[in-house]
């Protein structure tokens, strides 16, 4: 990997990050990633989070896979029964259970907005996935369909209108579909078949 740890930090500072922010996020990110992820991985995740494309002939997009490929995300993953309301950085391992329909609405300040949603189920329980913007293109996607494995990253709980925990996806979340590197322990998920899962009845009308 040619592009070193100096040219990544000058090209950040260089978009507009100050010194003590920039710090301030590498700092945070290797709490979060407790030692998975190497400094130059968290100064590419940085910039990627922040819409900015570290383009130069030493960084190319094989540098952000191969960085991401860096985080074990099965060492951050949780049950969906474990999700909690308040929690961020969320990352759960679950099937497709119901696809629901996007909706076009206004902001406050006038400006346009979309959202959509779907169930995801694992083997503990289901929750809703609320997406935001950009987030709800993946919809369109032939492999986001029913009893599909994905991942969620970076997710954020809240409780829904319903009084039931919902996990947003906005502009710092992602989903992963058919991740090739599930932990092989984890083959219930794999084996489980959501579409015959019992409690789908009383989710119809979210």
């Amino acid at each position: 990997m040619s592009a070193s740890i100096d040219d990544l930090y000058q090209k950040l500072l260089e978009s507009g990050f100050s010194e003590e922010e920039l710090e301030r996020q590498v700092q945070s990110k290797a709490k979060e990633f407790a030692g998975f992820m190497s400094k130059q991985g968290i100064l590419f995740i940085i910039a990627k989070e922040n819409g900015i494309y570290l383009q130069s002939s030493d960084i190319n997009e094989q540098l952000y896979k191969e960085f991401e490929e860096e985080i074990d995300y099965d060492d951050f993953m949780i049950d969906i029964s474990e999700v909690k309301e308040g929690m961020s950085n969320i990352v759960v391992l679950g099937k497709i259970l119901q696809i629901y329909e996007t909706r076009e609405f206004t902001r406050k300040d006038g400006t346009p907005g979309i959202v959509g949603s779907f169930l995801l189920g694992d083997i503990s329980q289901t929750i809703k996935i609320i997406l935001w913007d950009d987030k709800v293109d993946i919809t369109k996607n032939k492999f986001f369909r029913k009893n599909e494995l994905i991942r969620i990253v970076g997710g954020y709980c809240r409780m829904g209108r319903e009084s039931n925990l919902e996990v947003h996806l906005g502009r710092k979340g992602r989903i992963v579909l058919s991740p090739d590197n599930v932990n092989k322990n984890m083959g219930g998920i794999l084996m489980y078949d959501v579409t015959n899962y019992p409690s789908l009845a009383h989710i119809d009308n979210w």
